[in-house]
């Protein structure tokens, strides 16, 4: 029987990689890992890696699209390709020939958090919700990207220097929506190599918030696009507290106020919260004093996924308002909801572990908030037809 032509082969591909002589293996791995692609190599001219150099990098890296070329894809040396990469991105072009979109958002930034909101929603796209478009892998219609070029062009030469920031305003200003696709079809390099720019020195290791890893293409790529929360649920790796980011300001990010107080405003009290937590933690069968966090971070966290899946549920996402916590998707969503928060205060063994040991009890929780929300809504609804 005639079988159809792998999703791949519907479009031309141009594909670059940002990179520096002295990091040739990393460009190499990148090359065996999908023979099916031809990665042109971008390199730094500079005879040692450094932030302008990178900047200068990822201009050139914009200005090769291929001729003919319908998408281009630029990619950072230091990623790691999902299995299957050439089918499952073919896949995700599919979902939307026009659309741009980033392929990685590192697991403990907000765009981490709408990740997985679409993850237990079942949608395959989230959009951006910090300040910049995750650069290590993104990819734009051909035409696009060229006009990309010639933005960042102008916007260098005025002094600008951060070219993830400039991809956001780029697609702002032409009225598309940042989007990373759900699941994250590369990964940050594990063990992480040296950056071309000192994140990791500051920010710990910054692995993708949900990895494809998946050793075959799905039929098809999920559709939907989860609609950006007006209250995000987010476990801030900086200060380590579960919070609601809410009133988005272009200009000055996001406000925020503790999940516990949040939660207080819509009838839950701190009693009740501490025995939710006790409980889920009982019938998650951990013992607190084996985790290699503290029971108050613990808490953070499990606070932090009751209020995600009541998130969820207030959108009408997912199944009925239900997440799912079962899917593969969702399953690697999980994973790094655990793990990702404690980026900079683990070292890499105990952050590798801490999934397996927590990741179950955030399941439940996520579970639990989205049915608190339910139940809550019945009561409110209840209220009015008394009233």
């Amino acid at each position: 029987m005639e079988q159809d032509p792998p999703a791949s082969s519907r479009y031309r591909l141009s594909a670059v990689v940002m990179t520096h002589p002295s990091r040739r293996p990393l460009l190499d791995r990148l090359r065996q890992s999908c023979p099916s692609i031809h990665f042109e190599a971008v390199e730094d001219a500079d005879a040692a890696p450094s932030p302008d150099g990178a900047l200068a990098t990822a201009l050139r890296a914009w200005r090769s699209v291929d001729p003919g070329a319908t998408h281009h894809l630029v990619l950072q040396d230091d990623v790691v390709l999902s299995p299957a990469f050439d089918e499952k991105l073919a896949r995700a072009i599919d979902a939307d020939p026009a659309r741009s979109f980033s392929l990685f958002s590192e697991w403990g930034s907000k765009t981490a958090q709408t990740i997985r909101l679409a993850a237990f929603s079942g949608c395959g796209w989230a959009p951006v919700a910090d300040p910049w478009l995750p650069a290590p892998a993104v990819l734009m219609p051909a035409g696009r990207a060229r006009e990309f070029g010639d933005f960042l062009a102008a916007r260098i030469a005025q002094g600008e220097r951060r070219d993830a920031f400039l991809l956001l305003h780029f697609l702002e200003s032409v009225g598309e929506q940042a989007m990373v696709c759900v699941p994250n079809l590369v990964q940050h390099d594990d063990p992480p190599q040296p950056s071309l720019l000192p994140n990791g020195k500051v920010r710990g290791p910054r692995r993708t918030a949900c990895f494809s890893n998946d050793p075959e293409p799905p039929p098809r790529w999920a559709e939907g696009v989860l609609r950006l929360p007006d209250n995000l649920p987010y476990h801030s790796p900086h200060d380590l507290v579960a919070s609601i980011c809410f009133d988005r300001d272009a200009a000055y990010g996001w406000r925020t106020e503790p999940v516990f107080a949040w939660f207080g405003r819509h009838g839950w009290s701190l009693d009740r919260l501490d025995a939710m937590f006790r409980q889920l933690v009982r019938d998650s069968g951990i013992e607190v004093s084996d985790q290699p966090v503290g029971y108050d971070s613990l808490k953070e966290s499990v606070l932090g996924a009751l209020a995600t899946g009541w998130t969820v549920a207030d959108a009408g996402n997912g199944r009925a308002g239900y997440p799912d916590v079962t899917s593969a998707v969702s399953l690697a969503a999980l994973q790094t909801m655990a793990a990702g928060p404690f980026r900079r205060v683990l070292s890499n063994r105990l952050l590798l572990s801490l999934p397996r040991r927590v990741a179950p009890l955030l399941a439940a929780a996520v579970t639990a908030g989205a049915a608190g929300r339910h139940e809550t809504t019945g009561a409110d609804a209840l209220a009015d037809v008394a009233a």
